[in-house]
Formats: structure tokens, C-alpha cells, sequence
């Protein structure tokens, strides 16, 4: 999983691990949920997947979505920990996907952005349409929102539509 030997004290700790008690499939999560196989599998360009801890394998369209929404509405790359617990999170149907979206969306760090309307409906089309929003189709949302319609609706009605049921089916979801 990571090209080099294994450093002693890390090999006794993994030995040790079994030795308690935690399956192989345990182990070899956490050796396939790591940074450091993360990194040496994008050094030849290829994803690298993601498992529970019960050692099954996480559909990697999922991680892809949870990376999909830090670029999309946060517009940054996500953090390792962040993309596992969302794709965790969304595999084992804690949260739908349109939950995500609006996690992020009504997260701390999009609300400190401070957004106006008109960003927040571009953010709306990127995220659930993949595109940018039309002439027509944006005036009509920053109507609905000055208005006093809550940024929550408009957010459902995008997330409702049959662009983004495309963008998660291209995902597995």
C-alpha cells in the first residue's frame, strides 16, 4: 500500500492491532483510507477508493460527489478526513446527497463567505446543473430571493431537478 518497507514501530503497532482483537479488514481500511496511499496513488494518477471499517469497499463515485461539492460550493479542494466522512456518511445512508449539498451550503464556511444572491443562484447552478444559469433562469431565481423566498427553497427546487438526478446517477448514486 505505500511502496517502501514498513517502519518497526509501525509494523508492531498493526501486529499489535490484530493481536487485540481488530479484524484484518480493519487494519487494511485504514491502510487504504490513508493519506499516504492516497498520495502514492495519485502519483500515478488513479483514485484510490475508499472502505469501511468492516473492510468493504466504498463505491468510488461516492468519494468522487463528496470531493465534487468542497470544488463546486466551497470552491476549494477537499481535506482527506472531510471527503471520507461524507462518502462514509452518504454509503451507509446517514445523509442523501442533496443533504450534503445543503450541509455545505448552510455550513460555516459557505455562510462566511457572505454570498449575495446572485452568487449564491451561480453556486445553485453549478452544484446541481454542472452549468452556467441562463439568462432567464437567473433573473427569475434572484426575484424569487429578493422577494423573501428562503435560500433553502431555491436549493431544493435545484436539487429536485432531473440535471442533478444525471449528475448523481454519472456518480452511482
Amino acid at each position: 500500500f505505500f511502496d517502501r518497507v514498513p517502519v518497526e514501530e509501525d509494523l508492531a503497532f498493526w501486529l499489535n492491532t490484530l493481536e487485540v482483537g481488530f479484524s484484518r479488514e480493519y487494519v487494511t481500511s485504514r491502510f487504504v483510507n490513508s493519506q499516504e496511499f492516497f498520495d502514492l496513488c495519485a502519483s500515478f494518477g488513479i483514485s484510490r477508493g475508499i472502505m469501511t471499517d468492516e473492510g468493504e469497499a466504498i463505491n468510488p463515485g461516492i468519494f468522487a460527489f463528496s470531493e465534487r461539492l468542497y470544488v463546486k460550493i466551497l470552491e476549494r479542494s477537499g481535506e482527506m478526513d472531510g471527503m471520507e466522512f461524507w462518502s462514509k456518511a452518504i454509503a451507509d445512508g446517514t445523509v442523501t446527497p442533496v443533504d450534503a449539498a445543503k450541509s455545505f451550503f448552510t455550513g460555516p464556511e459557505y455562510l462566511g463567505k457572505n454570498t449575495t444572491d446572485a452568487e449564491y443562484v451561480a453556486a445553485l447552478y453549478q452544484t446541481f446543473m454542472d452549468r452556467e444559469g441562463e439568462a432567464d433562469g437567473t433573473a427569475f431565481w434572484l426575484e424569487v430571493l429578493g422577494n423573501g423566498a428562503s435560500r433553502e427553497l431555491a436549493l431544493v427546487d435545484f436539487a429536485n431537478g432531473p440535471e442533478f438526478k444525471e449528475i448523481m446517477a454519472s456518480f452511482g448514486l
